[in-house]
């Protein structure tokens, strides 16, 4: 029984033995202290099992509602796989090498010991992502195993997905705050579908593994294979996915690395 169940029955009790040890209201005879005792322990029994019912509904609409989510990710395993990379060798045409922007930040990439390596130095706050060689998808469940190995808690990392050219893309992300967030860049304007917030799923300084399932306008998200998060938004329908970090101050360096890349579709 729920403590508000048992909160409720003790209220209860107590308006019955008021009336039977001659606590009741003056003017009201035994028969009529007596009657409003069976009717108030009457009326608690019917509100208790109103309550019950209610909780009991609630917990079938949450378990209902992880079955349904676990129905739709073991559907989008089946999806036919687009790219499987476990990055033992550069097989897909990932950024590799040295980039830089004067005004925004100073990028190394490299495939080495089974992971996909970045190191960045900020000039100013930025976001840099990178995609390999694939084809524009629409539906499509995007994972990928990622980690923070060293500087500021409040670097980004994650998944970028439906970028098309340089303006349009989505991003879902996390850092080592133990936050995460949805953002969609559109028209070189940033919109956040969902600010940061904080999440026991995300492990600061180990590995995180991030999923993104989407159909349609639909998007949901998992950190560590626990769902986190839902919206619904259709500002871009298809492009291509790939990964991204991102520092917040000048002069912020960071080093992460990623593996386990995964991109299956319809």
């Amino acid at each position: 029984m729920s403590k508000w169940l048992t909160h409720f029955f003790q209220i209860i009790i107590l308006i019955g033995l008021a009336g039977i040890c001659g606590c009741s209201t003056p003017g009201l005879n035994s028969a009529t202290a007596t009657s409003q005792s069976r009717r108030a322990s009457a009326m608690a029994t019917h509100v208790a099992i109103g309550l019950q019912a209610t909780i009991n509904a609630e917990t079938i609409q949450a378990t209902a509602t992880a079955q349904s989510l676990q129905n739709v990710l073991q559907s989008a395993g089946q999806w036919p796989v687009i790219i499987a990379d476990i990055f033992d060798a550069n097989l897909h045409g990932w950024p590799s090498g040295q980039d830089s922007d004067p005004a925004l930040a100073s990028i190394t990439w490299g495939i080495a010991n089974g992971k996909y390596h970045w190191q960045a130095e900020a000039a100013d706050s930025f976001v840099w992502w990178g995609t390999p060689d694939m084809n524009d998808v629409s539906d499509f469940y995007l994972v990928t195993d990622a980690r923070q190995i060293s500087g500021p808690d409040d670097g980004e990392y994650g998944l970028i997905f439906r970028q098309s050219g340089d303006s349009d893309y989505y991003v879902f992300e996390i850092n080592n705050q133990g936050r995460f967030a949805v953002y969609l860049h559109q028209s070189n304007n940033w919109e956040a579908l969902m600010s940061w917030n904080d999440s026991p799923a995300i492990l600061p300084g180990e590995t995180n593994r991030l999923a993104v399932l989407a159909q349609g306008s639909q998007f949901l998200f998992y950190i560590n294979d626990r769902f986190v998060a839902n919206l619904d938004d259709a500002s871009l329908e298809n492009g291509t996915a790939g990964l991204l970090i991102g520092l917040a101050n000048p002069k912020d360096k960071g080093m992460w690395e990623f593996d386990n890349f995964e991109l299956r579709s319809k």
